[in-house]
């Protein structure tokens, strides 16, 4: 046993493992040619997915505008709201005030 030499790499020699290096490289030259071909229109890909999110940023935009909108509107109904109610309260205080001269002259 002592006699066997013992190899680094399990047992490969130095050309043996130059030879699996340079292998494993032509596999991954030959992977990424392959890839290329698979992916050579990815700009196309790319462009569709920039006019994909631009639409959808538009969309976005008209949606936010559209809120608002809604905002202002609601805004504007609150005011016309609030000075309704402070007409009624002042016409209620006003004819709670003015009723007893009104009912005493209609009573006599």
């Amino acid at each position: 046993m002592n006699n066997v030499e013992r190899r680094p790499e399990g047992g490969r020699n130095q050309g043996d493992r130059i030879g699996a290096l340079e292998q494993d490289m032509k596999v991954v030259r030959h992977r990424l040619d392959t890839w290329d071909r698979r992916h050579e229109n990815s700009p196309e890909r790319l462009t569709k997915l920039e006019q994909q999110f631009e639409h959808q940023s538009d969309k976005l935009d008209d949606l936010e505008t559209g809120i608002e909108n809604i905002n202002k509107a609601i805004g504007r109904m609150g005011t016309k709201i609030t000075y309704g109610l402070g007409a009624a309260a002042a016409i209620m205080v006003m004819f709670d005030k003015i009723w007893p001269i009104i009912s005493k002259g209609l009573g006599s």
